[in-house]
């Protein structure tokens, strides 16, 4: 059973993985390109391109907790919310 779940984890991580590097590449040939034609000001259009990466990084994180790969735990949301620009480090629990 161990073997199974070491298998399944590691290629459903490898496939999130892969959608990663596959979205990015979509984004920067694709969505951003064509998201430049909407109207609005520099500033608009930045915004737009942060909520999509925004949105899009969300659905891989819900992915991979959803299918078990990966444990969120937030600590001091609020903190951060209100501190500006910041530097956030993970901490992988220990082994």
């Amino acid at each position: 059973m161990d073997r199974f779940n070491y298998w399944w984890r590691l290629s459903v991580t490898g496939g999130c993985f892969a959608a990663f590097g596959v979205g990015g590449m979509l984004l920067s040939t694709l969505i951003f390109p064509a998201m430049r034609l909407l109207p609005g000001r520099p500033q608009i259009r930045s915004r737009r391109a942060k909520f999509m990466i925004h949105k899009l990084f969300s659905a891989l994180v819900w992915l991979l907790r959803y299918l078990g790969v990966m444990r969120l735990e937030t600590h001091n949301v609020e903190a951060l919310r209100n501190a500006g620009p910041v530097i956030v480090l993970a901490n992988p629990p220990p082994t």
